[in-house]
């Protein structure tokens, strides 16, 4: 008996103190208070990480304002989507999006 008794006695602030800031921490968690430094800690490690090489299965196709201007109509015929879709199939790719403003 004498040694559980120690070892409670040596143990005793650890299992006091650990469950008590854990629960200080999860509520504070739980009312947002931590959140804007999650964010911040989070944002230095991405900032910190090293850089990532460019992925060239990416290719993002932009048409913009000085496109419809060389077309020289107020809007992009179904044509010309047609024809940029099927250059874009020729290279097999596993996803089209298409997005509109």
């Amino acid at each position: 008996m004498g040694k559980i008794k120690q070892f409670w006695r040596e143990w005793r602030t650890v299992g006091i103190t650990t469950p008590s800031i854990a629960g200080i921490v999860i509520i504070l968690r739980f009312l947002g208070l931590l959140q804007s430094w999650e964010w911040a800690a989070f944002d230095q490690y991405m900032r910190l990480r090293p850089a990532q090489p460019q992925d060239d299965r990416i290719v993002i196709v932009a048409i913009e304002g000085a496109d419809v201007k060389y077309l020289q109509q107020g809007y992009i015929a179904d044509d010309v989507y047609a024809r940029l879709l099927e250059k874009l199939k020729a290279r097999k790719p596993r996803v089209i999006g298409l997005f509109g403003l």
